[in-house]
């Protein structure tokens, strides 16, 4: 297991792209405050988003996930827009767990 402490990158304001390989767990706040932070990549590892991950990251435009839903993901806090995608093998689960959220969805092939 790999994980990032909470808030681990919190007010770190030179992050703009970051790519979490091997990162299976993300704890609260662990960007929170990043306001360069645009786009974030996960492996598909991933199994647990704590709250406000993303808190407060007011230019962050993309969330690029490679596996399925991970435990805890709120969206709330996030700037209205952001892009999530997503595997299309997993593209029930995310619509199930994105229902009404003001964000923009993007199925990609597998």
């Amino acid at each position: 297991m790999t994980a990032l402490g909470i808030g681990a990158f919190a007010a770190c304001s030179s992050l703009e792209d970051v790519s979490l390989c091997g990162v299976d767990v993300i704890g609260d706040a662990a960007f929170e405050g990043c306001e360069s932070l645009q786009r974030v990549m996960f492996d598909a590892v991933l199994s647990s988003l704590g709250v406000d991950a993303f808190n407060a990251c007011f230019k962050l435009q993309q969330l690029v996930f490679n596996g399925d839903v991970p435990a805890g993901l709120h969206l709330a806090g996030y700037p209205t827009g952001t892009r999530i995608d997503y595997p299309a093998q997993y593209a029930e689960n995310w619509q199930r767990a994105l229902g009404a959220d003001s964000v923009s969805c993007a199925v990609r092939a597998p």
